[in-house]
Parts: C-alpha cells; structure tokens; sequence
C-alpha cells in the first residue's frame, strides 16, 4: 500500500509518545528529505493504492500525497486498513505485470 509523503507521520506512528519538542526537532530536521517534495520527480507511472480503513495515516494526508505526483498516475481505494488485501495485492501484480512487460 501507499504510505505517507512526510517520514514524521512514519515516527508517530512508530513512536506515538514522542514528546512534542522531540516530534518538533525530527519534523524540521527532516522536511527537507520529505517523499512529497520528491514524487515529482519520478520518470514512470505511478500507482497508489490505499485502505479506506487505514488507521496509521489520514485520508487526507494520502491525497496530498498522490495530488503531489505528476502523470502518469493512477489511485485506487480498498476496503482495508493500511495494509492490502487479496483484491490490492491482486491490482497491484497485474499493475507490475503491465508495467514490466512480464506478459507475452
């Protein structure tokens, strides 16, 4: 599944005590590495997928994300939490297998 574009969501949710000055200083210190200012970047197609239920990081912040990549693109929601289910990880092989030319 597709996380998050910001690695301060990745240590709250890692270490949901961080004192809120530590939380600060790791926010700043790595904003600049930041995925989302880099997904622009990319030179392939792109494919996120997410959990309608996911628990670990909002909706919102994964629609930042996606909004911050450039086409081509494409988004598909799942009826799960932050990790796939059967129908995501079934998307996702056929999504590579596309990708990889892995078919005759």
């Amino acid at each position: 599944m597709s996380g998050t574009g910001n690695f301060v969501d990745v240590a709250v949710v890692n270490n949901p005590d961080f004192p809120t000055n530590v939380l600060e200083k790791h926010k700043n210190m790595m904003n600049n590495i930041d995925p989302i200012h880099y997904i622009s970047h990319t030179s392939s197609d792109l494919f996120f997928h997410f959990g309608l239920q996911d628990t670990l990081f909002s909706k919102q912040n994964q629609i930042n994300y996606y909004n911050a990549a450039k086409k081509p693109k494409s988004i598909r929601w799942y009826d799960t939490g932050h990790y796939p289910n059967d129908e995501a990880r079934s998307d996702r092989f056929e999504w590579l297998t596309t990708q990889l030319n892995l078919l005759p």
